[in-house]
């Protein structure tokens, strides 16, 4: 098996158990067009699995196949915990003393051991 084959599996086996939580939770933010977008193209499609790269544009596996074209996934994945961000704060005059790395641990935080360690991979 490839390496990427291998990585694959390992991301898949990681996240097999998540359940899709509801179509509710599909947008983090209620600020500008975009989370009424996301909700708009997310509704009701409850296996990310069978979704195609051209639809996600932001996904692992479409990453890992270099079908990404807008999106950097790297600079999602690693921005807040990295050196060059990790203190620096988001938007002070909107959101305090609040850093990347903040940001990074809370968005994080949701995934089990297994699963950050596919991601991590």
């Amino acid at each position: 098996m490839s390496d990427l084959a291998s990585l694959k599996a390992k991301i898949r086996a990681a996240f097999d158990g998540v359940q899709f939580p509801g179509d509710w939770c599909l947008a983090a933010s209620r600020e500008g067009d975009e989370p009424d977008r996301v909700e708009r193209e997310f509704k009701g499609k409850e296996d990310g699995r069978t979704l195609d790269a051209s639809f996600l544009e932001a996904y692992l596996f479409a990453d890992l196949d270099g079908q990404l074209r807008r999106v950097d996934m790297v600079y999602h994945l690693t921005h807040g915990p990295d050196n060059t961000s990790r203190d620096k704060k988001i938007n002070p005059r909107r959101y305090g003393e609040r850093t990347w790395f903040d940001h990074a641990r809370h968005k994080f935080s949701m995934l089990n051991r297994e699963e950050s360690a596919a991601i991590a991979s």
